[in-house]
């Protein structure tokens, strides 16, 4: 059985929770955090264990829209319908039930806090990818040989803080 935490979501467990229907009276953001392992909150929402990967770290970034709409982004690149098919929702699950769409506005105003939230999540990822490189240097430096599990973590950080510059630059 999942713990709850302070806000009500699960945070961590074994149980698997990717076979709950989503239900028209669930908020959308319940409807992802309650599906999620590993939840934390964060100043701009939360992060949890990526549902569309083997995550060891989160880096699941989750976020909710003014008006109620989920925003999700996968700092290991995942796609937004493997991260949602993962768990066991589909993309119109992030949206809350509505009888008339967004207008311009509304569309143009959940962009800019998506962007805000990839913004507010990526510096944490950069910092930590940062501090490994920082340390295989170090090793380097002090003439250690580096372990092929090393080099493959190296290579991991390098990547993730590609994907992070791709994120700051491209928005």
């Amino acid at each position: 059985m999942k713990s709850a935490a302070p806000d009500g979501h699960r945070e961590s467990g074994a149980q698997s929770s990717h076979t709950l229907k989503s239900t028209s009276a669930e908020p959308p953001i319940n409807r992802v955090l309650n599906r999620c392992e590993g939840v934390r909150k964060t100043p701009s929402g939360w992060v949890a264990l990526c549902t569309a990967h083997e995550d060891k770290r989160p880096s699941l970034a989750i976020a909710e829209g003014d008006n109620g709409m989920v925003l999700l982004h996968c700092y290991a690149g995942c796609e937004l319908d493997s991260i949602v098919a993962g768990m066991g929702l589909e993309v119109g699950d992030l949206f809350p039930d509505r009888a008339q769409p967004l207008n311009r506005s509304q569309r143009a105003e959940l962009r800019q806090r998506q962007r805000l939230t990839q913004l507010t999540a990526v510096l944490p990822v950069l910092q930590f990818e940062a501090l490994v490189i920082l340390c295989g240097a170090q090793d380097i430096a002090e003439g250690k040989a580096l372990s092929e599990a090393d080099r493959a973590r190296f290579a991991a950080a390098v990547g993730r803080i590609g994907h992070a510059k791709e994120v700051l630059c491209n928005g």
